[in-house]
């Protein structure tokens, strides 16, 4: 996540209050559960050590790090919603998919300098923009290399939008007109009868 200098420290307050009050647990027995266990142990593994690297890195720990452990905890695969700052784009954390309830925070200047980092990435499955700038929203129509790209929303995509990655994340795509083409089989055949 990038986060302009100007409102960064009021938004790190804010968005640590609201991570820290996310329930983690089982959404199969408990319907007020906001997050759910990974899928499998290796996940789960693979997550802590990304997050243990970062700090190593140089990376702080704000929030969370750490597996959820006891009670029911323990019956599955479950990660405590976790915040990274003094992370820098340079920093595996920022530049790997990490599919788990993993945000490194990095303070930026302006949004010239968020969409080069963005876009210095190697994957490009899905971004997040928070904007009333008219001009950034259309530069990010042009310029920003990601499948989809939420603008002032959170994440749940549309069954008619198509989704899909670009560059190194996801294969192929799914949902919308194009996304059903997964499921035919295409044949042309030209026949000249004389």
């Amino acid at each position: 996540m990038y986060v302009q200098s100007g409102i960064y420290d009021r938004f790190l307050e804010r968005f640590k209050q609201r991570v820290e009050a996310l329930k983690v647990g089982n959404p199969l027995t408990d319907e007020d559960v906001d997050m759910g266990p990974k899928i499998n142990a290796a996940e789960l593994d693979k997550i802590h050590a990304m997050v243990e690297q970062a700090q190593r890195d140089g990376a702080q720990l704000l929030t969370g790090g750490k597996r959820l452990s006891g009670g029911d905890y323990d019956k599955g695969n479950y990660y405590a919603p976790t915040i990274l700052t003094g992370v820098d784009n340079d920093m595996q954390i920022m530049k790997e998919e990490i599919f788990g309830p993993v945000v490194p925070i990095m303070k930026i200047d302006d949004f010239d300098q968020a969409m080069a980092y963005a876009n210095a990435s190697e994957y490009g499955l899905s971004a997040y923009v928070f904007t009333q700038n008219v001009r950034h929203l259309m530069a990010l129509t042009r310029e920003l290399d990601f499948g989809e790209i939420y603008v002032n929303r959170g994440a749940g995509e549309s069954v008619q939008g198509f989704h899909k990655g670009y560059r190194n994340s996801g294969l192929g795509g799914e949902d919308g007109k194009y996304g059903l083409e997964a499921y035919v089989k295409s044949k042309t055949m030209y026949v000249h009868y004389s």
